[in-house]
């Protein structure tokens, strides 16, 4: 058992080595001073080194999540336990918050171990001047192409495609024309610098359920996406969220991340600004696919008929020292240009997944008759004879 004042220092540690997914290792690091063998080798590796105030030790990248295995793997360095985020001025310095004290009739909860430090993550999080871009996208020709990926899955007896795996394809596609947005930012030598990625390693956020019913969040990143066809991706994707619900996550799939991806969507959140850490330049976040809040209450008849159609906010919080307005609403403004089928974006996918018909291409839909106009029926039954 090391003493207080020195646990509390690796917390700290950890704090600044890990970010965003502090809380994680920190319960992994719990297990571990508890019982050594509860944790997998590497993270054994990694807290007996930081417990003995040794560099931490180098882990090749898990090949699981990266590029082809004609690759090699890069080899991931940990972060030095002393390193410290900076805004670029020098050391952070935060101010607490003012606060009103609590009533007599409050319960105090104290926040420890991984709740604690992200307290003080989000708070470095402050020190990162972003700035937010949205761009509300129709999802129409989205869905009808994952209908017909997962109709033609469900009979072949394989998975189902994912609204994520499309969007996260368009972004990691996006990025390679709009490489700006993967960059970061760093002070190297008490100077301000652009770092430049040669690969995107993509943060995929995770929401997680503990044992005593709270929540957390984890961001394992998926190496190299930009090396990958989509039906790697997707295998790479899975993967690693199969990781993260069973705890075998390694230190490595943590490391390196270059820019994220979260779907707040899930629950019904239309759109969402999420915190940027240091070390990356951007996150991206989906809302809610869904009707207009002014149309839901419309039968699905008289949608079709009026032309509306679901669709979806996506939000870019990027790094505003490094990445300029401009250029993140041309960013989104890409994402969505696929997702209607720029640059042959579904034939590409139809194509890695082997199968064998034509995507659904976007075009404007005549509706004949609509809003009173004559020979609605006539026209109609001619249409529908030219499907």
């Amino acid at each position: 058992m090391i003493p207080k004042n020195q646990t509390d220092q690796v917390l700290e540690d950890l704090l600044a080595a890990w970010g965003l997914n502090a809380g994680f290792v920190v319960d992994l690091y719990e297990s571990y001073r508890q019982d050594p063998q509860s944790v997998e080798e590497q993270w054994q590796l990694y807290f007996n080194a930081l417990e003995r105030g040794e560099p931490a030790p180098q882990f090749p990248a898990s090949q699981s999540s990266s590029a082809p295995e004609s690759a090699p793997a890069p080899v991931v360095s940990l972060p030095p336990a002393s390193a410290k985020e900076s805004n670029g001025g020098g050391q952070v310095k935060s101010q607490p918050a003012v606060t009103p004290p609590p009533t007599q009739e409050d319960t105090l909860v104290p926040l420890r171990g991984g709740s604690a430090l992200i307290v003080k993550n989000m708070e470095a999080s402050r020190q990162v001047p972003t700035a937010t871009s949205y761009r509300t996208m129709p999802v129409k020709l989205l869905e009808e192409n994952r209908r017909l990926i997962n109709e033609h899955f469900k009979v072949a007896g394989r998975g189902k495609i994912s609204f994520t795996h499309l969007i996260g394809w368009a972004v990691v596609q996006a990025l390679k024309t709009n490489a700006r947005i993967n960059h970061s930012f760093a002070v190297v030598d008490e100077k301000p610098h652009r770092v430049e990625h040669p690969h995107i390693n993509l943060g995929v956020a995770v929401d997680l359920e503990k044992r005593d019913g709270t929540r957390t969040l984890l961001v394992p990143n998926i190496r190299s996406v930009d090396q990958l066809n989509f039906a790697e991706f997707v295998d790479a994707f899975n993967l690693t969220i199969r990781r993260a619900r069973t705890g075998k996550l390694q230190p490595e799939d943590f490391q390196g991340t270059t820019i994220s991806l979260t779907n707040p969507g899930t629950v019904g959140t239309t759109s969402s600004v999420p915190r940027l850490m240091p070390g990356q330049g951007a996150i991206i976040a989906t809302g809610a696919i869904d009707y207009p809040a002014e149309n839901r209450a419309m039968a699905q008849e008289i949608l079709s008929q009026l032309g509306i159609s679901r669709r979806m906010t996506i939000s870019c919080t990027y790094d505003h020292r490094i990445v300029q307005g401009a250029e993140s609403g041309q960013f989104l403004a890409e994402v969505e240009a696929l997702m209607k089928g720029k640059d042959d974006f579904y034939d590409k996918i139809f194509s890695d997944l082997n199968l064998p018909y034509r995507p659904v291409y976007w075009m404007p839909d005549y509706n004949p008759g609509t809003l009173g106009g004559g020979g609605g029926n006539l026209q109609a039954i001619a249409k529908q004879a030219k499907v």
